[in-house]
């Protein structure tokens, strides 16, 4: 370490090897911290903080927080303002509606039974928006199964031909 003055100030002037050694003390304690059993974030580095997800023992964790659509164990792998849902990072507060946009089914309303899939229509440009599936296969990304609505309710005045009407179907 070697110390520069200048008109009024002291300044620390640091070479290359300290500042080496410095970064691998630094990943030295982070890597030491990684892994360690602990009851409370207290008993963790900084920048980790303590997993129990079952019992009342932990591990040390580090606190880099998943984005938008990384995958997750629980809420508090997720940065803030996220929670995990379904395996993956998602943003409850600001979830799509029908025939919106999206990217991944994350972006979706799950709980009503969307999921963002591929929609190609004739002589359209091929787009991915909020729809209703049946089958989780038609997906863009991870869906729960137990969301899939067996039946669609009909709106008023909506009719729909079923095998009994094929009497009436002129071939």
């Amino acid at each position: 370490m070697c110390w520069h003055l200048t008109h009024h100030s002291l300044q620390r002037v640091s070479s290359p090897r300290e500042e080496l050694l410095e970064a691998l003390l630094g990943e030295a304690e982070a890597a030491s911290c990684e892994g360690r059993r602990c009851s409370a974030n207290e008993h963790c580095c900084n920048d980790h903080i303590c997993m129990a997800i079952t019992g009342r023992t932990g591990t040390c964790m580090a606190t880099s927080s998943q984005r938008l659509d990384d995958e997750c164990v629980s809420d508090v792998e997720c940065a803030e303002g996220l929670s995990c849902d379904l395996g993956v990072c998602t943003d409850l507060g600001t979830k799509k509606n029908y025939g919106e946009d999206c990217n991944t089914s994350a972006e979706c309303d799950g709980a009503r039974g969307l999921c963002c899939q591929l929609i190609r229509r004739h002589r359209k440009a091929p787009r991915q928006v909020c729809s209703y599936y049946k089958d989780a296969l038609i997906c863009l990304g991870r869906v729960s199964s137990d969301q899939v609505h067996p039946m669609t309710e009909l709106t008023r005045g909506e009719k729909r031909l079923t095998s009994r009407y094929r009497g009436y179907i002129r071939k």
